[in-house]
């Protein structure tokens, strides 16, 4: 009777530990479909994390060879520019009575000149490095990120040729050509 009741309960054991099995199986069976959901998810996540990190490369290299190319061209024009300028200046120097007010004009040109080369390199170098902040996650070039203050609004000195602020930003008055910019006109009006 003893071995009957042995039995009996590792039978019952049995049936319980097989009902466990049976039910943890059924709770696995039922999470599957999720669980290949979740995994195909994490599989396309990936893929599309490296095919955006590949095309942000592309957009700094392209951004890298118009930057060069940009700054290569102004260079070569500022060259051509120079070389072109100095056949007329050259002239007019070796003439006595011009040669004074003809260095006076090459001076101004060739400042008036480098600046205005040296400003398109500047902005190219600047939108180069923004575009490529901006791509690595940074601030530049989005609307309302700070923006560095140029060097000389720095130093004190100003930029803008009429140094008073518009009393009302609300509306585009711009100064009257030939008048000192005492009167203003709103455009369209």
């Amino acid at each position: 009777m003893a071995e009957g009741v042995i039995a009996l309960m590792l039978a019952l054991g049995l049936t319980t530990v097989l009902l466990a099995l049976g039910a943890a199986l059924w709770r696995l069976q039922r999470q599957l479909p999720a669980l290949r959901g979740d995994s195909l998810r994490a599989r396309i996540e990936i893929v599309e994390a490296a095919r955006l990190q590949r095309a942000q490369q592309q957009l700094e290299q392209a951004g890298r060879i118009a930057e060069t190319a940009l700054g290569s061209g102004t260079e070569a024009v500022r060259l051509i520019h120079r070389g072109i300028a100095a056949i007329p200046f050259g002239i007019l120097e070796a003439i006595p009575v011009t040669r004074d007010t003809t260095r006076v004009v090459r001076h101004t040109h060739d400042l008036i000149a480098g600046a205005v080369y040296g400003s398109i390199q500047a902005v190219n170098r600047g939108l180069g490095g923004g575009m490529r902040l901006h791509l690595r996650g940074g601030n530049a070039a989005v609307p309302g990120a700070a923006t560095p203050a140029l060097p000389a609004a720095r130093s004190g000195a100003s930029m803008d040729p009429d140094p008073d602020p518009d009393p009302d930003p609300t509306t585009d008055a711009v100064p009257i050509p030939g008048d000192g910019g005492a009167r203003r006109r709103t455009p369209g009006a």
